[in-house]
């Protein structure tokens, strides 16, 4: 499994992280002014769904 096919897995919301992270470059502080949530909840959010991304990736190498 790619990168790209894990993201896929992610509900919308967790989506949404990723993109505006990796594919947008945006800073915690930009995503939470975006997304009107604390800072301290965005980064919450995004290590716990960097962790479901890496199991995903995981199972797709088995």
């Amino acid at each position: 499994m790619d990168l790209y096919d894990a993201i896929d897995r992610l509900i919308p919301e967790e989506k949404s992280y990723i993109i505006l992270k990796f594919f947008v470059d945006l800073s915690f502080k930009e995503i939470s002014e975006v997304l009107s949530i604390s800072e301290s909840t965005v980064k919450t959010r995004y290590y716990r769904i960097l962790k479901k991304l890496k199991v995903y990736l995981i199972e797709g190498e088995v």
